[in-house]
């Protein structure tokens, strides 16, 4: 995801790992957590094809992606400043699932760096 984003990992959250059976869904939202951190950004990975239902849809921008294994879906959670203000052209949904069920690996990125980076291994002598 780094590398993808080029976006370093002390900026990342813990990677949140999502099951949704049948009928499961997630209502309409926004990722911007409202703290002195917010979350930029959201990287979403697709762990499983999904038989029926299941897509992220986003209402305002008029789009929904379909759950299919290996795919992602990176969105910014904030307009372009340094508040951290809320986009709300990315409140979006997990719609509900029909048929089988969904995966996903969730990554939210930090506005700021939130946990150190190791550049080597802590000496033991």
């Amino acid at each position: 995801i780094s590398e993808k984003t080029g976006i370093g990992v002390e900026y990342f959250e813990p990677i949140q790992i999502l099951k949704y059976e049948k009928d499961g869904y997630y209502g309409l939202h926004v990722d911007n957590a409202y703290n002195d951190n917010p979350r930029k950004m959201t990287f979403q990975i697709y762990l499983n094809d999904v038989k029926k239902g299941g897509e992220t849809r986003f209402p305002k921008l008029g789009i929904k992606f379909k759950p299919k294994m290996g795919r992602a879906v990176l969105w910014w959670n904030f307009e372009d400043d340094s508040r951290g203000t809320a986009d709300l052209n990315t409140v979006h949904e997990g719609c509900r699932i029909k048929k089988g069920e969904k995966w996903t690996a969730t990554q939210w990125i930090k506005l700021r760096p939130i946990q150190p980076v190791f550049t080597s291994s802590p000496s033991l002598s």
